[in-house]
């Protein structure tokens, strides 16, 4: 910070790269640090004889023989933060917690969650220069072109069956294995399904054959490509997310913008944006998994299904998403407010050492 010139009133960490950073900053300055936790899964555990090239002492590892950048991290950052207030109370438990369920414990009032926002200037139907036609909740119709257009693209019938979408990485952590065997108890009825990503050489094997088997209801994309992305929250009905955890997820805001109605495993973020759709009261914005399994999945498919078939409501449910709002404006607020309450106390606590000179 010095060879830089930056006088900072308060260091914003990420993930466990930059969670040694609270170790090099004097304790006079009385800086303070938040450390945001975007998986907690990925920690950074290396052998404990690593630990000194660091500048830790083996009574600073705090986590058994291995030397845990996350762990210190969350230890010494000022306060620590996750991209969700769902996937903060996961991190608390076992299941969830990745053996630091305890250190995030003690944090108490200092650790907290705070929904990720979603960059409507990138993701706006309205505007998208990728997609076949324009639309807005307003004004609809846009939505029918695009999945016409989809269609065609992808090689699949230009019908008026149910079209549903995956992009993501085709790995377990994303549901994958529940969501093949429900494909292929849904793909032989009146439904498409399209699907954009890589991942695992399993997953990337099982979907080829499945594709090549059912070449009218399954269209597979091996690959990442963005405008191809924007083209199928466009074109789609429904958006699959059955992640086995999701610390927040952007494709399910994505869905919102577009009008694609998510599918989503009760689970993080998902959680924190998603609500169960009721015909009856009309109300809620997608279709939530009652536990994760294929046979769920299958169950919040056929649900949907029976909701497509009658177009007046489906079309209601898609203009309700298309109206949720993510806004960074909101999530940045709560981080000001963060910040302002641990530059208070770092001033207090300034104060006090002036004091004790």
């Amino acid at each position: 910070m010095k060879s830089l010139k930056i006088k900072a009133d308060v260091i914003h960490l990420n993930d466990w790269q930059t969670a040694l950073v609270p170790k090099f900053i004097p304790k006079k300055s009385c800086l303070p640090t938040v450390l945001t936790v975007h998986n907690l899964a990925y920690q950074g555990e290396y052998d404990a004889k690593l630990a000194r090239y660091a500048g830790l002492k083996k009574s600073e590892l705090l986590y058994g023989s291995r030397f845990n950048c996350l762990a210190y991290g969350i230890s010494n950052a000022s306060a620590v933060t996750t991209v969700s207030p769902a996937y903060a109370k996961e991190m608390k438990t076992k299941k969830f917690g990745c053996g630091l369920e305890d250190f995030l414990k003690k944090r108490g009032q200092y650790f907290k969650g705070i929904l990720n926002g979603l960059d409507y200037s990138l993701w706006n139907p309205q505007s998208d220069p990728a997609i076949a036609a324009s639309y807005s909740a307003s004004s609809p119709e846009g939505k029918d072109k695009c999945k016409k257009a989809l269609q065609k693209e992808m090689d699949l019938p230009q019908t008026d069956a149910m079209l549903v979408s995956f992009v993501g990485r085709l790995a377990m952590q994303k549901g994958m294995d529940i969501l093949v065997p429900a494909l292929q108890k849904l793909i032989s009825g009146k439904i498409q399904f399209v699907m954009l990503g890589t991942g695992d050489a399993y997953y990337h094997r099982v979907l080829t054959a499945l594709a090549k088997r059912f070449p009218k209801n399954f269209a597979l994309r091996l690959d990442f490509d963005n405008d191809l992305a924007h083209r199928i929250y466009a074109g789609s009905d429904l958006f699959l997310m059955p992640s086995q955890y999701e610390p927040c997820g952007l494709g399910q805001m994505i869905a919102f913008s577009y009008g694609a109605v998510p599918v989503v495993n009760k689970t993080g973020g998902l959680m924190d944006t998603v609500s169960e759709y009721s015909p009856v009261k009309k109300t809620g914005t997608g279709f939530l998994l009652r536990d994760y399994s294929a046979s769920a999945l299958e169950q919040a498919l056929r649900k949907a299904m029976s909701i497509y078939a009658a177009p007046g409501s489906f079309r209601e449910l898609s203009v309700r998403c298309m109206r949720q709002r993510f806004s960074w404006k909101r999530s940045a607020l709560k981080y000001i407010r963060l910040y302002q309450k641990l530059i208070s106390e770092s001033v207090v606590a300034a104060r006090r050492i002036q004091g004790e000179k």
